[in-house]
């Protein structure tokens, strides 16, 4: 009986099966025989001592398993030590001693159980004749599983409030199927609603998310505070699932504010390399150079043109500025002239090995004499250093 046990605990109403019974398990001659001794009610300890004890000498697990299947069933009803109902799942075998057993006072009529079928297959719970009762705590967790995903935190609504389905968990045997029936249009539209929630959360999550990391980006522009505010509010009032959808109203907003941030950006590169390059080719050094060294000058200063990044959607939109965010783009083109510079002192190198790098003083120039005085220093120091040789300005 140890297996008939372990299936009974678990609500399973067919828990005799498993030592080959398949009949009503009041009719079994072990469950029958606690049946008559039970009568209008009595412990888990009276009965142990009873069907231990001669005449009978019946193993505990074998008392047991049949008290819990007959609990499974439907055909019992239990109360724990603090005499709220319990069922074959809840009921731990420590505390059977300390449990009543009592007669079953509610009926289920057919016609119930026929609506409560239907309840659990609109709700996906597959439920055969004689089910019932073990597949009513699974449509209990159904229920609760589906509540928990239709809402959570900001901007999510909060999750539905349960309290219903937890007093349906306290009830017991045919009294929770009676009351599962009484509730069932309730449930069923709780179920429905929670389902399509959850579904719509699952939908649009991502995109909050996502908008949430591409306002993170855009947080220097003007337009961030308001766009920002939006998404607060929607936070605030918990509007993810408000209609129409305002998440991806702002997203779109969001994205185009800085596809033209990041498209200027790329422009403004572009521009600057461009002249830059330009001033490069007409400098003699240059174009003293093969067209191959040229271009291996170019790839070792990481000198190419802007790639326009791939900004289709969402996603990647946020990984072209994960990879260089609208900052950098600045710092970029800001580093081409010392680049260029450098492409080009190398060019020098290459055409007249023994030229002599010169870097000029640097002054703030406010008149014409401070000018000729500059003029007057710059000629001095590279007349000093052609002393020495080529120079490279």
């Amino acid at each position: 009986m140890g297996k008939v046990l372990d299936r009974a605990r678990k609500n399973d109403s067919q828990a005799l099966e498993a030592v080959g019974y398949k009949g009503d398990p009041d009719k079994h001659p072990v469950c029958a025989a606690i049946l008559k001794f039970i009568a209008g009610g009595k412990t888990g300890s009276d009965i142990r001592d009873n069907f231990r004890a001669p005449p009978f000498g019946w193993p505990q697990d074998a008392v047991d398993g049949a008290l819990y299947a007959l609990l499974a069933s439907g055909h019992r009803r239990a109360l724990d030590a603090a005499h709220k109902a319990v069922d074959a799942k809840g009921l731990e075998r420590s505390k059977l001693t300390q449990a009543s057993f009592k007669p079953e006072s509610v009926t289920v009529s057919p016609v119930q159980l026929i609506q409560l079928r239907k309840l659990m297959q609109e709700v996906g719970i597959t439920c055969q004749p004689q089910e019932e009762l073990q597949k009513a705590m699974l449509l209990l967790e159904e229920l609760k599983s589906r509540a928990a995903k239709a809402g959570g935190e900001s901007p999510k609504p909060a999750v539905p409030d349960v309290t219903h389905l937890n007093q349906l968990e306290q009830l017991a045997g045919n009294a929770l199927l009676v009351q599962l029936h009484a509730d069932r249009d309730k449930l069923l539209a709780d179920a429905n609603a929670w389902q399509q929630a959850g579904q719509t959360i699952d939908k649009r999550w991502p995109n909050w998310i996502q908008l949430t990391d591409l306002l993170n980006q855009a947080r220097a522009l003007g337009p961030h505070a308001e766009l920002a505010g939006e998404t607060k509010a929607i936070a605030d009032q918990r509007a993810l699932l408000s209609t129409p959808d305002p998440v991806q109203a702002l997203l779109e907003k969001t994205m185009d504010l800085l596809r033209r941030s990041l498209n200027h950006h790329v422009q403004a590169f572009q521009d600057e390399y461009t002249a830059r390059l330009s001033a490069l080719q007409a400098d003699e050094s240059w174009q003293k150079l093969g067209a191959a060294d040229q271009t291996t000058l170019l790839k070792e200063g990481g000198l190419e043109p802007a790639q326009v990044p791939n900004m289709s959607s969402a996603a990647a939109l946020e990984q072209a500025l994960d990879d260089c965010p609208l900052a950098r783009w600045a710092d970029k083109r800001e580093a081409l002239a010392n680049r260029f510079d450098q492409a080009r002192q190398k060019a020098v190198k290459k055409v007249t090995p023994k030229a002599m790098p010169v870097q000029l003083p640097h002054r703030v120039l406010s008149s014409q004499d401070e000018l000729k005085a500059w003029l007057d220093e710059v000629e001095k120091l590279l007349k000093e250093r052609l002393g020495q040789g080529p120079v490279s300005l």
